[in-house]
């Protein structure tokens, strides 16, 4: 059996749905989430 591109394609595309519906579900929760990671990335000094 042979892996087509269409197959990576559509697995993809499956992931995809998982974790959009998954957002959708819990807004209040990625909305919380998004808003923390953000916060926290802000203040991090750069290597250079």
């Amino acid at each position: 059996m042979k892996i087509k591109s269409r197959d990576v394609a559509f697995f993809f595309l499956g992931v995809f749905f998982l974790i959009t519906i998954n957002a959708v579900l819990d807004w209040e929760g990625t909305k919380e989430a998004y808003n923390e990671a953000y916060r926290n990335a802000r203040f991090v000094e750069s290597p250079n």
